[in-house]
């Protein structure tokens, strides 16, 4: 499979409850475990930014 131009691959280190109970919750919502990551990422920077306005990237991000 061919990565976007945007995405970014690393690695993760997660506590086994956390996983399992992250999978139960992407399948209650029909995504895959990395989308439902995604999902609670867009979740909590939206959530910062609302209380502490945009975050302003530079061009070499």
């Amino acid at each position: 499979m061919k990565k976007k131009k945007d995405e970014l691959a690393f690695t993760l280190r997660v506590y086994r409850e956390g996983v399992q109970k992250l999978d139960y919750i992407a399948e209650a919502n029909g995504r895959s475990r990395n989308s439902e990551i995604n999902q609670a990422i867009k979740r909590y920077i939206a959530q910062y930014e609302k209380v502490n306005g945009p975050i302003e990237l530079g061009e070499d991000a």
